[in-house]
Parts: C-alpha cells; sequence; structure tokens
C-alpha cells in the first residue's frame, strides 16, 4: 500500500483482510521522524479461529437476514490493538462465518429491526469476564471461547420476537395524565 498522510508525528496505520478470509485485522502506530520524506510499514494478517453459525427466530426456527454479528474479545490486548472486533452480516439463510482471536469473549447479535427483544450485559462481564459496569443492549449476548489451532466453534443464536403493548395512562379521575 502508499499513503500520502496529512502533516503529523504519529500515524496509525488500519487494514482488514477481505470478505470471507478468516484472519483478523491488523493495526499499527508510526512515528514519522522529523525530516523523513518516506518511511516503510509491513502489516501482517493473524490467522483467527473459526466462528460458524445461524441466527434464527426463536419459536419458529426461520432465519433472520442481514442481522450483524460481533466478536467482543475480553483481551484488553486485543482492544488495544483494534482485534476484537470481528464481525459478519448473516446471509439470506441466516448463516454467519467470521474469524476471531483465539480465545474468550462474547458474540453481540444485532437483528435488522428492533421486532425483536433486547437483552444487556454489563461492560465489565465484556471486557473482563466480570459481572458488572455500564449497561449495554443488543439482541443476543453469547459467551465464546475459541481455542488456538482448535477447528473453531459452531453457534446457533436464537432471537425472541418482541410483541407490542399499547395502552394509555390515566389519574385516580380516569383521565388522560399529561
Amino acid at each position: 500500500f502508499r499513503a500520502n498522510p496529512s502533516p503529523g508525528d504519529l500515524f496509525f496505520v488500519s487494514a482488514y483482510p477481505p470478505a470471507g478470509q478468516l484472519y483478523l485485522s491488523a493495526f499499527k502506530r508510526a512515528e514519522w521522524p522529523k525530516g523523513a520524506v518516506e518511511q516503510s510499514l509491513d502489516l501482517a494478517f493473524p490467522r483467527g479461529v473459526v466462528v460458524r453459525g445461524k441466527v434464527t427466530a426463536e419459536g419458529s426456527n426461520q432465519p433472520i437476514a442481514g442481522a450483524l454479528v460481533l466478536f467482543l474479545s475480553h483481551s484488553r490486548a486485543d482492544a488495544d490493538s483494534n482485534r476484537g472486533t470481528g464481525r459478519a452480516e448473516t446471509a439470506a439463510d441466516g448463516s454467519f462465518e467470521l474469524a476471531v482471536p483465539p480465545h474468550a469473549g462474547h458474540l453481540a447479535v444485532r437483528a435488522p429491526s428492533d421486532d425483536y427483544v433486547l437483552r444487556e450485559i454489563g461492560n465489565r462481564e465484556l471486557s473482563q469476564g466480570q459481572p458488572g459496569g455500564k449497561r449495554l443492549y443488543s439482541h443476543s449476548f453469547i459467551a465464546c471461547d475459541p481455542k488456538p489451532g482448535g477447528t473453531g466453534l459452531e453457534v446457533h443464536v436464537a432471537l425472541r420476537r418482541a410483541v407490542t403493548v399499547s395502552g394509555r395512562i390515566v389519574g385516580p379521575d380516569d383521565q388522560p395524565v399529561q
């Protein structure tokens, strides 16, 4: 690759593998020495562990196309290197495949619409595997721990359909409350 950065003395370079490749993104910090006209920087994609699966509607087993599946790593090193964010979108049959780092984390699944029940999890659970912290929401959170050199993981995610509840709010006099 070749880039012509704006003036500065510190840069961050990110590279993402092509869709369908089972590698993790690469990220590097580069300092630009004063007076340098050119600089060389190499990035290498680390191999990931495959997570495959299917996202369906609970009860009907109907596939959910267009859902976003993210891997959120428990590793601080991944957060610092931008590697904890493997992502995929489900196909028409609800299937997905993505590369993730070889250690504990969570899959977060977000349906393409708000027709499903949101789940909550604390950010300490996501970052440290411990309960508590600021609440985060998605349609599903699945704990997983892919192992290096393993055959990968197969995950089935069933999202619960939401129902709309309507009504009115009235006071003791049976009049609508403003």
